[in-house]
C-alpha cells in the first residue's frame, strides 16, 4: 500500500506567537521529495522540527507511516525517520566512523555493539560523501562541509524511510551540494524513502524534487508540485522581491530582477 510516509491534517504551528502555518495539509509518499522554501524567520526550521517530533505543534496531527506519531516510541520514530538540524553540534570528542554509527543506534538492541556489517555500512556511506579514508580523523578537525557530509553520512546509516533535512546544502560548494542531491535522488528511487528538504535556492528544488511547500510568513502557505508552485508570480511573493525568469534548456531558471 502507498500510503503516505509522512501526513499532516489542519496542522498548526506556531512560535512566540507567530503562525508559521494554518491548518496545513500536506502528504510525503515513498519514492517522493517535498522542498520547503520561503524567507529567512517564517519557520521554515521550526516546521521541520515539529515534522520530526522534535517540538509540539499548535494544533492538528502529524502521522508517520500511517500512525499518529504520538502513538510511537521514540525509538519506532528514530527507526523510521532521521532528521538532520541546520547547526551540527559534537559535544564529545569522537571519530568520523564513530559519529557515523551514530546512525545505527536506533536499530541496536540496549546493550548491543555495532557490528561488522554496521561498520561496513558506515564505511560505504563515509565513501558516499567522499569522506573515504578520513574514518579516524577527529570530527573536530573537519571543516564545515565536511562536517556537513559527514552528518549525511550518518543519516544513510540509519537508513531511514522518511529523510528530514534543514538546509542539508549549507557549507556545500556546488560540486559537493550537487552530490548531496543526487544521492538523496537515489535515496527515492532505489529505497523508496521520502525526503522533505528545507532549501532556500528555488531552482535546485525546482530541478531535484517533486513538490513545493511556500511558507509567506504570515501563516500562510501553498503547496503543490514543483511546476504548480514555482514561478516568477509566487516567488516574488514569497521572497518580498520581483523575479525575472530565463529558459533554461526549456526549463525556467529564475534571477533576481
Amino acid at each position: 500500500m502507498n500510503r503516505p510516509l509522512l501526513q499532516t491534517n489542519s496542522l498548526d504551528v506556531s512560535i512566540g506567537g507567530k503562525a508559521v502555518c494554518r491548518r496545513l495539509e500536506i502528504a510525503v509518499p515513498p519514492g517522493q521529495s517535498l522542498a520547503i522554501l520561503g524567507r529567512n524567520g517564517v519557520g521554515k526550521s521550526t516546521l521541520l522540527a515539529t515534522l520530526a517530533g522534535l517540538r509540539p505543534a499548535a494544533g492538528g496531527e502529524i502521522r508517520l507511516d500511517g500512525l499518529p506519531l504520538g502513538e510511537l516510541s521514540l525509538r519506532r520514530i528514530a527507526q523510521l525517520r532521521a532528521f538532520l538540524p541546520q547547526v551540527l553540534h559534537d559535544p564529545f570528542a569522537c571519530t568520523v566512523i564513530e559519529t557515523a554509527l551514530i546512525g545505527r543506534h536506533p536499530h541496536l538492541g540496549r546493550w548491543d555493539w555495532e557490528s561488522t556489517s554496521d561498520r561496513q555500512l558506515a564505511t560505504e556511506a563515509l565513501a558516499s560523501v567522499e569522506l573515504g579514508g578520513l574514518e579516524e580523523r577527529e570530527v573536530h578537525t573537519l571543516s564545515g562541509g565536511e562536517r556537513q557530509r559527514l552528518g549525511l553520512a550518518m543519516l544513510l546509516v540509519q537508513a531511514p524511510r522518511l529523510f528530514l533535512l534543514d538546509e542539508p546544502l549549507a557549507h556545500l560548494d556546488p560540486h559537493h551540494g550537487l552530490a548531496a542531491l543526487r544521492l538523496l535522488r537515489e535515496q527515492t528511487t532505489t529505497s523508496a524513502a521520502g525526503i522533505v528538504i528545507v532549501m532556500h535556492d528555488a531552482n535546485l528544488a525546482l530541478r531535484w524534487c517533486d513538490r513545493a511547500l511556500l511558507l509567506y510568513g504570515d501563516g500562510e502557505c501553498g503547496e503543490g508540485t514543483v511546476d504548480e508552485m514555482l514561478n516568477a508570480e509566487n516567488l516574488a511573493r514569497l521572497y518580498g522581491h520581483p523575479l525575472r525568469t530565463l529558459d533554461n534548456d526549456g526549463r525556467p531558471w529564475f534571477v533576481p530582477a
